[in-house]
Order: structure tokens, then sequence, then C-alpha cells
């Protein structure tokens, strides 16, 4: 990508260019990968949270709808973990560099 303060090609890793949009974009890169992480680990908790309600439920409706809910609430969370790994790409656009 080239920066178009600074007119070179930079790399988001790179920290020889100074080229603010650069920076910029790192940082949200690494905001996303770690808000990302963090989502996706949460969600495999709900999941076998949820499972383990449905598992032990023996007929129980509270307990069912219980663990389909966290089933349900750990499937929207993965669609905002991908919503924010698609952050960086629309800033990219945004600011010009894609």
């Amino acid at each position: 990508i080239t920066c178009p303060a600074v007119g070179v090609d930079c790399d988001f890793d790179d920290t020889t260019n100074d080229c603010a949009a650069c920076c910029v974009l790192d940082a949200v890169y690494s905001i996303t990968n770690w808000i990302f992480f963090g989502v996706a680990l949460l969600v495999t908790m709900f999941i076998v949270l949820g499972a383990f309600n449905l598992l032990t439920a023996a007929g129980d409706p509270t307990k069912v709808d219980t663990g389909k809910k966290y089933i349900l609430w750990a499937c929207i969370g993965f669609v905002v973990a991908i919503s924010a790994k698609s952050i960086p790409y629309f800033a990219q656009t945004l600011v010009g560099l894609k």
C-alpha cells in the first residue's frame, strides 16, 4: 500500500515509515484483533454452557430455553466478532488506501 502522505510503500507492521494513516490502521487492526479474540473466547464459553444446559435439562423446559438462548446469543456474538474483523477494511476504504 502506498502511503498518500509520504508516497512510499508501507506495511501495516512497518515501524520505519512515518505514515499517519498506516499508524492509525495498524492500531485499528490491533484493537479489532483483540476484540475478535475476546469475543471468540466468550462465544466458545457460551456455546459450551448452552450445550451443558441442554444436555442436563432432563425435560425441564426452562433449562432447554436457557440453553437455546445461550447458543443463540453466542451466534450473535460470533457475528459481532466477524464484524469487528471487517472494520479495518472499511477504514482502509475511507482513508483511501484501498
